[in-house]
């Protein structure tokens, strides 16, 4: 049962009508009863001091008219004490949310404060000559157990005139909790998602955490393809450099794997599990594609995805693990040299380019040396198993589901509030970002302008906007933006460095096109581009350049991997970073914003005093 002199906090938390003494903006229920405690408080002292100027003499008058309204500012502010004490106790709802609204506001860089009586430049009446203010200026809640709370109260002799008098008072806030604060989940899967094929990945790409899924066709040259989480590959995947597959590896299509000769002594290209459904090309005798682990193969070695006659007869694979199988279907044509004397037939597999025809039968004996001894080597056994799919390779492989199971969510910018939508320009010289700008905005931006802490800042369908921080050489930006592109962005490979605490989105829209996108330093956010976005976008990262974080990109258009770099591009996969942005993919709220919230529902929040400074 809740008390009958207290305001209930409904789960929606609406503010209820304001009081006539209170600015209508301010949160709170009726505050009548706060007010009349610091209006019978006025009245006691002012009779007091109309006593004591009624006795002062005409020569010492002006003096005490003077003294008296020292006096009535002190007694002023006294009462606002008074009455924003009351108000946490009997306007409990208010109190929260004014609670709510500091902590909102105190994202911005200058937090603004949050008044419980009045407004900015606004002080409400108390008795003729005598107004206040009081407003929340500090709130530390990192201690869940002692939330402290500061207050100003200034006093004065009219609503908007001069401020005669000031008190900083502290409280310990009791009943209150603080939940929520951190960011919903993401629930991302990828460190890189790419719809559409990617061209040429001419720098390559190292993924150091977090999974990699190709729906397109992908084609790394130049540099190695390194996978340090588990890598998925829908359609045709080229790989014309050694590269390393360190978690389990899965092949819808055909795989084509040259330059081994390329590779370190030994190179080992599979060091965990790896299946294919389609065909796989070396091109390459020497050295062997080496695996280090089980091996489920649904195709057969032929140069291309086709299955006419196109044997690659230079294919071959080498066991380097200890008891590690090969299991196989009928589509593997068999190596089978005609007897010592006899012409090659139909019925034979030969290494001279003749044409080597399948073999459902089989013509070896289960002896495994004897049955790779050319093309396969060096696994422990290999297992025939005519049945084994698609669908049965992903499973031993723990990619249940396939590519359906492995899409990252889906961003739906309309959750932003166009209000807070600013317009490229304003952070722009001529056509180039401006760093400065960017950081001049960022300072002056409060936090109720903001999504979730971040700027939103578009590129709109007209514009063309250069990315390049050329002009300032390796800038940081620390905070937090999300760039919305529905025109076009070009980065010039030296898109700004990110600091240690930013945060950035940069969402490409349907119309929207990024060119050439990339640095030489850190990105530390999320690269989205929208699925029916056609535009022919284009990453261009150079050496030192690392993206934390993940791109993501549902467009079914080709994507460019420009060269730029000697070294292979490090994408890591970061959670947290991405979280920020769950709201955007319709994840639950109520874990992105902190919100004050009663411990017990039927007491009221209370106020204790520890302090009071007086100036």
């Amino acid at each position: 049962m809740m008390p009958a002199n207290r305001c209930s906090r409904n789960q929606n938390r609406r503010p209820a009508e304001p009081s006539q003494t209170r600015q209508p903006d301010q949160p709170g229920c009726s505050d009548s009863g706060s007010v009349l405690v610091a209006v019978m408080v006025a009245l006691v002292f002012i009779s007091i001091i109309t006593a004591f100027m009624v006795k002062a003499t005409s020569r010492q008058s002006a003096a005490a008219i003077s003294y008296g309204g020292m006096i009535a500012m002190n007694i002023t502010t006294s009462s606002g004490l008074i009455a924003t004490e009351s108000y946490f106790a009997r306007n409990t709802n208010g109190a929260l949310e004014a609670l709510d609204s500091f902590m909102r506001r105190e994202d911005a860089p200058m937090p603004l404060p949050t008044y419980i009586y009045g407004n900015s430049g606004k002080k409400i009446r108390l008795a003729d000559g005598q107004y206040f203010s009081s407003r929340i200026v500090g709130f530390n809640y990192d201690d869940p157990n002692r939330l402290i709370l500061r207050v100003e109260i200034v006093s004065g002799r009219s609503a908007d005139g001069r401020d005669l008098k000031t008190a900083q008072a502290f409280y310990i806030i009791e009943n209150v909790k603080i939940e929520g604060g951190g960011d919903g989940e993401y629930n991302a899967k990828n460190a890189i998602f790419m719809g559409g094929d990617v061209v040429n990945a001419d720098n390559g790409i190292e993924v150091l955490n977090g999974s990699a899924t190709f729906k397109g066709s992908a084609k790394f040259q130049n540099r190695p393809a390194i996978f340090h989480g588990d890598a998925f590959f829908n359609k045709e995947a080229s790989f014309m450099r050694e590269s390393v597959f360190h978690k389990n590896a899965y092949f819808n299509s055909h795989a084509n794997f040259q330059n081994l000769s390329n590779a370190p002594a030994g190179h080992i290209t599979f060091r965990s599990d790896f299946g294919i459904s389609g065909n796989l090309s070396t091109q390459s005798v020497n050295p062997p594609l080496r695996a280090a682990g089980d091996v489920y193969f649904g195709g057969d070695f032929r140069a291309t995805s086709q299955w006419s006659d196109n044997i690659d007869d230079n294919a071959r694979m080498r066991s380097e693990g200890a008891n590690k199988s090969f299991f196989y279907t009928d589509r593997l044509s068999l190596y089978n040299p005609p007897p010592s004397g006899t012409p090659a037939g139909t019925q034979y597999c030969t290494s001279s380019g003749w044409g080597c025809q399948r073999h459902p039968t089989g013509h070896y004996s289960s002896s495994v040396s004897d049955m790779f001894s050319n093309r396969v080597t060096n696994f422990s056994n290999g297992t025939k198993i005519p049945a084994m799919d698609d669908k049965y390779i992903m499973e031993k492989l723990g990619m249940q589901g396939g590519l359906a199971a492995r899409e990252d969510p889906k961003i739906d910018i309309s959750g932003i509030d166009l209000a807070i939508i600013k317009n490229i320009s304003g952070v722009m010289n001529a056509d180039q970002l401006s760093i400065d700008k960017l950081r001049k905005l960022d300072a002056e931006t409060p936090g109720d302008q903001r999504h979730n802490g971040h700027l939103v800042i578009k590129v709109n369908a007209n514009q063309s906007v250069n990315f390049s921080n050329n002009s300032v050489p390796r800038a940081v930006f620390d905070g937090k933006v999300i760039f919305i592109v529905e025109g076009r962005v070009h980065g010039g490979n030296g898109f700004y460095h990110s600091g240690a605490n930013s945060s950035t989105l940069m969402y490409v829209g349907e119309k929207g096109q990024m060119e050439q996108f990339g640095s030489d330093g850190l990105f530390r956010g999320l690269i989205y581009i929208h699925e029916n976005n056609k535009s022919q976008n284009s990453f261009n990262w150079k050496t030192g350049s690392k993206i934390v974080g993940a791109i993501h990109n549902f467009s079914s258009a080709s994507f460019g991997w420009n060269a730029g770099s000697a070294h292979p591009v490090p994408i890591e996969f970061d959670a947290n970073v991405l979280n920020p942005f769950s709201s955007l993919t319709g994840a639950a709220a109520g874990d992105g914003e902190k919100t004050a919230r009663l411990q017990d529902e039927n007491m009221p929040a209370g106020l204790r005093q520890v302090g009071v400074y007086f100036d």
